[in-house]
C-alpha cells in the first residue's frame, strides 16, 4: 500500500510544503480495506499562547485550544493500526523541569481563545475546552500548557470534532 500526502502550508520549513511525502506499508493481504478515522496526536501537545495569560488567585478561566486532527489508517480485518498522519506539521519539543526529566511532546502555537466565537472552527482542527482554576495563593502566569491529547476522547458534533474537556486545578 502506498499513500502520498502533502501539507498545504508549513510555517516551519517552506520547501516541504511543495514536496510530496510517500508512506509505504507492506501488508500480506491483497484485499485491503482501509478505514481512515480521526484521532488525537500520539503524544502530548505543548501549547504556547501568543501572549502570557495571567490568572489571579481564586479565578477560573475557560480557554479553547486548537490542535491538528490526526488520521489513523486501520486494516479492517485485523484491526491493526497501519499509520497515523497529522493534518498539520508539528515540531518536537521537550517538556519538563530539566533535560534529564520530562518528556518529548509536539509543539503547537495557539491563540488560546477565551470566547469561543473568536475561534476559527475547521474540520482539520480539534478544539479542546480547557478550564484552569487557580487556588495557588498567587497569580498564575500561563506561558505554556502540556495537553494530554492522547488520553482524550473525540466527539463528532457535526461540523466539528471536539475532544473532552481538560480541567486543571492549581493548588
Amino acid at each position: 500500500m502506498v499513500i502520498d500526502y502533502r501539507y498545504q502550508q508549513d510555517r516551519y520549513v517552506n520547501e516541504s510544503a511543495q514536496s510530496v511525502t510517500r508512506l509505504r506499508t507492506i501488508i500480506e493481504e491483497s484485499n485491503l480495506v482501509l478505514v481512515l478515522s480521526p484521532a488525537t496526536a500520539d503524544r502530548n501537545v505543548v501549547v504556547r499562547p501568543a501572549q502570557t495569560i495571567s490568572i489571579p488567585n481564586g479565578q477560573t478561566v475557560h480557554l479553547y485550544i486548537g490542535t491538528p486532527v490526526w488520521f489513523v489508517g486501520t486494516h479492517t480485518s485485523s484491526q491493526r493500526k497501519l499509520f497515523g498522519l497529522s493534518s498539520g506539521i508539528l515540531s518536537d519539543t521537550w517538556f519538563g523541569p530539566a533535560t534529564y526529566t520530562g518528556e518529548i511532546c509536539y509543539a503547537n502555537e495557539s491563540q488560546a481563545r477565551l470566547p469561543l466565537d473568536r475561534l476559527s472552527l475547521r474540520r482539520d482542527r480539534l478544539v479542546t475546552p480547557v478550564t484552569i482554576e487557580n487556588r495557588g495563593g498567587d497569580t498564575l502566569a500561563l506561558e505554556r500548557l502540556n495537553l494530554p491529547v492522547p488520553f482524550l476522547t473525540i466527539f463528532d458534533t457535526g461540523p466539528n470534532l471536539w475532544p473532552q474537556e481538560v480541567r486543571i486545578l492549581r493548588t
